[in-house]
């Protein structure tokens, strides 16, 4: 279903982006501070049997999570700004309105890999979005036998690269594609991107090309 367009402006948007991970930065410093003086403080203290191995396990734990969730912030900034309404949306309508036929790639293969390795399966979307141009488009590329496979930055989705993907095709005349990363889908973020998780986008990708 189409989702109405977020109206920031690219500046606005890459402000935003700067701004939050410059936060995320800020808060793993200032959480690794704090940890590091409320462990000082309790091995001052006179520790009672017991207790000293609790005190230090229940601060490593709490900093860990901390220092884990900010880092997942910085490192998956277009995901977090998705699910708060900072990235700007796009449809299918925008995307062929761009001249880009998006299609569903399913994941079916990753979770037969799996069984195989006796692996216990992560939970992930059924399927990659994947960009590519139409047919009547596809014969204007001078190099058909080249196939580019793009992978976008992590504080962008992939309807923000559409002049970029367009750009690449006119100098390298070589056939594009562009996949978008599980998490960053207006329609799927309630998966959360991890680096099992985009291997598995582009493996799905690299495997349909092939």
């Amino acid at each position: 279903g189409a989702a109405a367009r977020s109206i920031h402006s690219p500046s606005s948007g890459i402000m935003a982006r700067t701004q939050q991970q410059q936060a995320a930065t800020a808060a793993i410093v200032m959480m690794l501070a704090v940890q590091g003086l409320a462990l000082a403080q309790a091995q001052q203290q006179q520790p009672t049997p017991g207790n000293a191995n609790f005190v230090q396990t229940l601060f490593m734990d709490a900093g860990k999570t901390m220092v884990e969730r900010q880092l997942h912030r910085a490192l998956f900034v277009g995901h977090h700004m998705q699910r708060g309404g900072l990235m700007p949306n796009y449809t299918s309508s925008d995307l062929q309105a761009a001249q880009w036929d998006p299609i569903l790639i399913p994941r079916s293969y990753i979770a037969i890999n799996a069984r195989a390795n006796n692996a216990e399966p992560t939970a992930m979307p059924e399927n990659v979005l994947l960009l590519r141009r139409p047919k009547q488009q596809r014969s204007r590329v001078r190099r058909d036998g080249c196939h580019v496979l793009f992978f976008h930055g992590n504080a962008v989705n992939v309807g923000m690269i559409l002049d970029s993907l367009a750009a690449f095709e006119r100098h390298l005349q070589c056939h594009i594609y562009a996949i978008e990363y599980g998490g960053y889908r207006q329609d799927d973020t309630h998966f959360s991107p991890s680096e099992e998780l985009i291997t598995g986008d582009a493996l799905a990708a690299a495997k349909w090309l092939l």
